[in-house]
């Protein structure tokens, strides 16, 4: 008799436990499930005027810089070839240039290409890349190509940027996704807010405006 209430309550027990372990478990799924099926915070609003995107550099300058990563500080380099080739995705001709001055150079386009189509904007903004002066066909005059950057806003304003590299586009893209920090080309981190003037002078607004404003 003695022996079965010990058997009985050592059951007991042990159903009560395993009762509380599932509840436990339950708990967390439904606290899982609940978490997954929350909307996903997205990274940035799209600016969609000059206004907005000024506004934005502002709290941009008033912010703190993240913590910046330092790259690589050396990487084995290839011999560059003895030319490259350059083709414009207007006319479709193809122009050719000496390997050691202009390999980077064509590169940098063509990353800026991949890069400017990646870049989700409002509507009525348009980024437009100028490679016009790397064709020989369209412009057969134009002395040293550079890259041109145009960005245009829906109240006709716009503006032209020259000599645009591939941090440039990094640059751009990373403000207007919303980041405090842009990737390098070595693979580390660096505080937009310290581009500042080269940010406001791509998007065409006055860095007096956005420098001069209080940090509070």
């Amino acid at each position: 008799m003695y022996i079965s209430v010990i058997i009985c309550a050592v059951l007991l027990g042990l159903t009560l436990l395993v009762g509380a372990a599932c509840a436990r478990k339950n708990t967390a799924q439904k606290t899982e499930n609940k978490s997954s099926a929350l909307p996903e915070s997205k990274s940035s609003k799209i600016l969609k005027t000059r206004q907005q995107i000024t506004d934005q550099l502002r709290l941009l300058k008033r912010s703190e810089a993240p913590e910046e990563k330092r790259g690589a500080m050396c990487y084995k380099m290839a011999a560059p070839p003895d030319r490259v080739e350059y083709n414009c995705p207007k006319c479709g001709d193809k122009t050719l240039y000496s390997g050691d001055l202009f390999e980077s150079v064509i590169d940098d386009i063509e990353a800026c290409r991949r890069i400017i189509d990646t870049i989700h904007v409002a509507d009525d903004m348009k980024l437009i890349l100028d490679e016009s002066s790397f064709c020989s066909h369209c412009s057969p005059n134009a002395g040293k190509p550079q890259l041109g950057l145009t960005v245009s806003y829906g109240n006709g304003f716009s503006k032209k940027t020259s000599h645009i590299s591939e941090i440039d586009v990094v640059l751009l893209i990373s403000f207007l996704e919303g980041k405090q920090s842009y990737k390098t080309f070595n693979d580390g981190t660096e505080a937009i807010k310290k581009a500042l003037p080269r940010l406001c002078e791509l998007l065409g607004v006055d860095t007096n405006t956005v420098l001069k404003d209080p940090d509070k």
